[in-house]
């Protein structure tokens, strides 16, 4: 079984996930089109994906969404949101999410 990445376009899907996050696990990054970085780590996602798991990835882009943002106070660029069992977790310090990405599990 392979991951999956999905792309958020509705302001509902995000609200979905906070809502519902003590009963299921998700990641989010958080991105923009026109940065550079964020498109080196939406490359570095899809190949997280080709690997085996069974996680999924939802993707905001701050150009659909600007209001999603705000519901983690994301103020920086590619920013990752992790929730597992309830607790959320953000990172956004780029070294740190190419190794999540890119670890070998």
């Amino acid at each position: 079984m392979s991951r999956t990445i999905t792309r958020i376009t509705k302001e509902g899907r995000v609200n979905y996930a906070i809502k519902n996050r003590k009963s299921k696990d998700f990641q989010m990054l958080f991105y923009s089109t026109w940065d550079e970085l964020c498109q080196k780590m939406m490359g570095s996602a899809e190949k997280w994906a080709q690997k085996e798991g069974d996680e999924d990835l939802l993707t905001v882009n701050s150009w659909d969404l600007p209001h999603a943002f705000m519901a983690f106070k994301i103020t920086k660029v590619p920013c990752l949101v992790t929730c597992r069992r309830g607790r959320i977790t953000k990172l956004d310090y780029a070294p740190l999410m190419y190794k999540h990405f890119n670890s070998a599990d």
